[in-house]
């Protein structure tokens, strides 16, 4: 609904989306990702379209709350574009795009967050039987190359692989948590609440040292 009828705001908060293809044809899209903005007079959060690609389900924001600046990315990493192309080539195109992203957002030198569903699992790296073991490793990579910590919040996704008569759950670990320059996260993890597959990934971080009591930024993904 949120982006069907291009809300500009949702239960009480700000919505911000993606960019939008070289067209008025939502449709053309995939997917699309929001960011839901709880609006407070002490913060100040603008979307950074200099850091985003036209049509690609990724947002990054900059969160400002006095001298303290932080950008948050959020990504979908879809199995296929907007071209319904589910190739490895394509997927390893589509992942360098948003790699490329946060190559831009870390150049700023600002605190940064990256949440998202990746659709590849850091665990199961070096199992011949995973399929996507070589375009998880390259994200992995990159990910440690760049300075970036991995934040383990292990499994965030489960399915039934079975039957609804003989049910067989597998649990994966798709969903991730990036933090670097300067970031320091006060607790990240996951809350099971049973009303999707994936489970809901919350990180709550340090405020930058200041001469005021430090305070805590609440972020849900």
């Amino acid at each position: 609904m949120i982006t069907k009828k291009n809300c500009s705001t949702y239960a009480g908060c700000n919505v911000h989306f993606q960019l939008p293809l070289q067209s008025s044809d939502l449709s053309l899209l995939t997917s699309r990702i929001v960011l839901l903005e709880r609006s407070r007079t002490d913060l100040n959060v603008s979307t950074q379209h200099d850091l985003m690609t036209a049509g690609f389900p990724s947002i990054l924001s900059e969160i400002v709350d006095g001298n303290d600046k932080i950008i948050v990315g959020g990504v979908y990493r879809e199995w296929r574009d907007n071209n319904k192309d589910g190739s490895r080539e394509a997927q390893r195109f589509r992942l360098n795009i948003f790699l490329g992203q946060i190559e831009r957002a870390l150049s700023e030198k600002k605190r940064t967050l990256v949440v998202g569903d990746f659709n590849l699992d850091f665990s199961r790296i070096g199992n011949e039987n995973y399929a996507e073991n070589y375009l998880a490793k390259e994200l992995r990579n990159f990910v440690e190359s760049s300075g970036l910590d991995i934040i383990d919040i292990g499994p965030t996704f489960s399915m039934n692989i079975g039957s609804s008569e003989n049910p067989k759950f597998i649990s994966t670990c798709i969903d991730h948590i990036y933090a670097g320059n300067g970031i320091d996260l006060l607790r990240a993890g996951t809350i099971s609440n049973g009303m999707s597959d994936h489970d809901p990934v919350i990180v709550k971080m340090r405020k930058k040292s200041s001469s005021r009591k430090p305070t805590r930024k609440n972020l849900q993904a």
